[in-house]
């Protein structure tokens, strides 16, 4: 007789309620999961706050966490005990690995809860009977602490009779609970199908890129009410569950289920419009800027719901698996694929420009503040440094910088602080119930703690640049110049949530532990106050003056001061008469002066390049870095006369040529 498999059937699963600073691809396995069968049950999540505040203080309680290792042990030994009962066909004994209050969660919003539910749901397994059943539970993930580990596993029922053979496979999420008697039970357990074909469900395999269905574009067609609202509801589920403050995560929450009960999203909207107007609610009850609904035309599936995507892995690959067998495809934070990896070099991993300005003065520009790429990433950091490391001050510039993370924020400015950990900010994550404490750790080559450092913000500085900016702001290591920044203070995580949509969701937050201030909403205040666009000529002649006034030797200090007056020069530029400036060009022994469109340039002799001369006076002007002036005899004809001058004092004289 062939064993007849319950619909809904799956042995053992949950979600954890907690995260990682750095969501990693595991964390968004996790939450994919948890939407696909959490999204009907928003009232629960809504109401729950209670009892993961009871949870977080035992977790605060549990100090003397085991090591990983043993942990995951500790797991493996409670899903082996579940198998054996299973086995044995003790159906009540499995249920009883489940605690009280439990919940089973399946596709589409199937929930068991409780003690009575629990136990009649597998102790009908007896009902099906069947020769030949085996069950086996593979641990592929756990994590957590002592009080509430979590586990990512496979489960896998197989059975035989005169329908032939079965197999049934799912995914599945659980979050185990440790008793009063030192036990893990199970509290939480969801669990979800890959995918159903006609031998029962079996793991899916993402398609080739040429085989992927493509969502409709914009032009083509609306998105319809029934999956607007599904979308809705999973984002708000997202956003309870995840969101760094959990009261105000309710509270958005709420305010996108309101705004999807009075029809606001049946209006006939393009994928891209519905994601607009959702994105405008997310942000409405507090003005999060991390908060949004990304719409990706290219996606790769039109499943209402997030999935799993699995890869094979290749023979040769090295890991470890079988050739042909299923491998989850993990990216750990800090490192990236292939591709992701190409991207990041073409960009030189944001590490836009680094150069020597007059004075020498050391500048370095940064698109990204990013350790995407993982160690190349930090070495295109030290390579930037060690360019830099014999400049007298450096100018870091993040004015167009959207983002980074604390992995580089940290790793960069170590360089300027001594070889002591100093901490710099704290990072935590809600879900999780992670707190990150910062410091400042080793790094190859020359640190400089006693330079001096300008760092140049503007709106166009938000997130994991804001952080960078806030650690020398907060612990007064170097001169903040331009315009208060974004005010994107938040650790965002961005997630599928099915249909091409991802979700944007705060996730996480980074203050200063010294006095728990942080930038969201108030961004960060610069030092020196300039138009964005002025900020590094501002913070140029800064880094001048304070050059000079430290300068013992007399002629680097008129050296300087020469500079400085070239771009305050720049700045307000002194416009001399073409009529003027005609009196002047012309030869000068070897020295020649041409004017050209309105300026003038000078070549040391015939066959050189010709540098531009900027005017600091009628008849002085500064050539190349400011360094060098050329002075020319005033009257009513043409100058007769050219001298070079230097900041020593020494000048050398050229008569104009007949």
């Amino acid at each position: 007789m062939a064993v007849k498999v319950k619909r809904g059937f799956k042995p053992c699963g949950s979600l954890p309620v907690h995260n990682t600073p750095q969501i990693t691809d595991l964390m968004l396995r996790f939450l994919r999961l948890a939407l696909f069968a959490a999204v009907p049950l928003m009232p629960l999540l809504l109401d729950a706050q209670p009892q993961t505040a009871a949870a977080d203080s035992t977790r605060v309680r549990a100090q003397s966490t085991p090591a990983q290792a043993d942990l995951r042990a500790e797991v493996e030994r409670a899903n082996q005990a579940m198998v054996t009962a299973f086995d044995r066909g003790d159906f009540l004994a499995v249920a009883r690995f489940y605690t009280d209050d439990a919940r089973i969660i399946g596709p589409g919003g199937q929930r068991i809860s409780g003690r009575d539910a629990i136990n009649a749901y597998w102790t009908s397994m007896s009902a099906g009977g069947g020769e030949g059943r085996a069950w086996k539970l593979e641990v592929l993930e756990v994590g957590g602490d002592a009080a509430t580990p979590f586990q990512v596993g496979r489960s896998t029922l197989s059975s035989s009779g005169a329908g032939g053979r079965r197999e049934m496979v799912s995914e599945f999420i659980g979050i185990w609970k440790r008793q009063p008697s030192g036990e893990l039970k199970l509290y939480i357990d969801i669990w979800h199908p890959a995918a159903s074909t006609g031998g029962g469900p079996r793991i899916r395999r993402a398609p080739e890129p040429s085989q992927s269905p493509r969502l409709p574009s914009a032009a083509e067609r609306t998105i319809d009410a029934q999956t607007a609202r599904q979308m809705v509801d999973t984002v708000a589920a997202l956003v309870a569950t995840t969101y760094v403050v959990p009261d105000t995560g309710r509270l958005i929450a709420e305010h996108l289920l309101r705004r999807a009960r009075s029809g606001v999203y049946d209006r006939s909207l393009t994928y891209p419009q519905f994601a607009e107007a959702v994105s405008r609610d997310m942000k409405t009850v507090n003005g999060d800027q991390h908060l949004s609904l990304l719409y990706n035309l290219n996606a790769p599936s039109t499943a209402a719901g997030p999935r799993i995507v699995r890869r094979e892995a290749p023979a040769s690959s090295g890991s470890g698996g079988a050739s042909g067998s299923p491998q989850i495809v993990r990216r750990m934070a800090g490192s990236a694929s292939p591709a992701d990896l190409e991207i990041s070099r073409r960009s030189n991993f944001g590490f836009a420009g680094v150069q020597r300005l007059a004075g020498n003065v050391g500048y370095l520009e940064l698109s990204l503040v990013s350790s995407r790429g993982g160690q190349a990433a930090l070495d295109a950091a030290a390579a930037a440094m060690a360019f830099l490391s014999n400049t007298d001050a450096i100018i870091l510039d993040v004015r167009r910088t959207p983002g980074g993370d604390p992995r580089m924020s940290d790793f960069l400015a170590s360089y300027f602080f001594g070889p002591d950990s100093v901490q710099t900010l704290t990072s935590e994550n809600r879900s999780m119930g992670f707190s990150d404490v910062r410091w400042t750790h080793s790094v190859p080559g020359e640190r400089r703690p006693n330079v001096d450092v300008y760092v140049l913000t503007g709106p166009g500085t938000a997130s994991g640049a804001e952080d960078f900016s806030f650690i020398f702001k907060q612990l007064k290591r170097g001169t903040l110049v331009g315009e208060r920044t974004a005010g994107a203070g938040r650790m965002n995580s961005i997630v599928p949530v099915g249909n091409g949509f991802s979700a944007s969701v705060s996730t996480g937050r980074t203050f200063d532990p010294r006095t728990g201030s942080d930038w969201e909403r108030v961004g960060v205040k610069p030092d020196i106050t300039v138009q964005v666009d002025q900020a590094l000529p501002a913070a140029h002649i800064a880094a001048l003056a304070r050059l000079a006034g430290n300068a013992a030797d007399s002629t680097r200090k008129q050296e300087l001061a020469w500079i400085r007056e070239m771009l305050e020069v720049q700045s307000s530029p002194i416009n001399v008469a073409a009529s003027t400036l005609n009196k002047y060009a012309g030869s000068y022994g070897s020295r020649i002066i041409t004017l050209d469109e309105g300026r003038l340039y000078y070549q040391r002799e015939a066959g050189r390049p010709r540098d531009l001369l900027v005017p600091l006076s009628e008849s002085v002007f500064a050539l190349g870095e400011g360094t060098v002036r050329i002075a020319f005899s005033s009257g009513s004809g043409p100058a007769r006369e050219l001298r070079v001058l230097t900041p020593s004092g020494a000048s050398s004289a050229f008569s104009r040529g007949l």
